[in-house]
């Protein structure tokens, strides 16, 4: 299983989004608790939109690459942030601060129904404590997704069950601290609760 993590990309710009590979343990899901590590004294998260890969896929053409995902959901992506910054000015790789243990926090999946088209107006709403972090559409991903999902298949096979984080543009990160209470709905459908400790 593989977890491919696109960071967003502003609007209006032309370049690719930048592409992380994740470890499987990077995945936290079924709403366990994320504990704050003791690596790093600051961890911030940001929201992605999450998408699951349903069949084999190598090469797959744009217009059929919607046959490729069929569940959708959100990630919060946590960063070890003193550690980022630190990687980040000595030009080293980051996946230390990105892909640590439970980096990625996994809502449940939400199907799609035939014919596997996500629609662009489909909203995530992200609360802290009761209190609305996050709120997005699909659309405001700018990203062409068959064409992100086409474009990637050229460099990776698409295997059951691989993940698909497409980060969000404009969403300013959130501090972890312990006791918070992070809940997420799609379209008004609950799909995560969980608490960090």
């Amino acid at each position: 299983m593989k977890i491919l993590n696109f960071f967003p990309i502003e609007p209006k710009s032309q370049k690719e989004p930048q592409l992380s590979l994740m470890a499987d343990s990077s995945l936290l899901k079924d709403g366990k608790p994320f504990y704050i590590p003791d690596f790093d004294t600051q961890f911030t998260a940001r929201p992605a939109m999450m998408l699951q890969i349903c069949r084999l896929g190598k090469n797959i053409a744009p217009k059929f690459a919607h046959r490729y995902y069929n569940a959708v959901g959100v990630a919060v992506c946590v960063t070890a942030q003193t550690l980022f910054e630190s990687l980040k000015s000595r030009n080293e790789p980051t996946d230390l601060a990105t892909s640590f243990d439970g980096a990625a926090i996994l809502s449940n999946l939400k199907t799609i129904e035939e014919p596997h088209v996500i629609d662009a107006e489909t909203r995530f709403n992200i609360k802290v404590n009761d209190t609305i972090v996050w709120n997005f559409q699909v659309s405001e991903s700018n990203v062409a997704i068959d064409n992100l999902i086409s474009n990637v298949s050229r460099y990776f096979t698409l295997k059951i069950g691989d993940y698909i984080l497409i980060g969000i543009p404009n969403m300013e990160s959130i501090t972890l601290y312990r006791d918070m209470h992070i809940t997420a709905t799609i379209n008004g459908e609950s799909i995560l609760s969980m608490h960090v400790k």
